[in-house]
């Protein structure tokens, strides 16, 4: 992923976050199928880049 791609995801998911008031059971009962994928891909992409941050195989943002 581009860090532009990276930088639209993380503002869909600061998006999703602000609508459902920091609540991820909310977000998993009232939300759609497509915010929670959205929240949770950011999540593993987030995970994915501080581990290659970790390794030195990447430049901390």
């Amino acid at each position: 992923m581009t860090r532009e791609e990276l930088a639209r995801q993380k503002g869909l998911a600061a998006e999703i976050i602000a609508k459902y008031h920091g609540n991820f059971a909310e977000l998993q009962t009232q939300g759609t199928s497509r915010e929670l994928k959205t929240f949770m891909m950011y999540i593993a992409n987030n995970a994915n880049h501080l581990q290659r941050v970790t390794m030195g195989l990447d430049d901390p943002d």
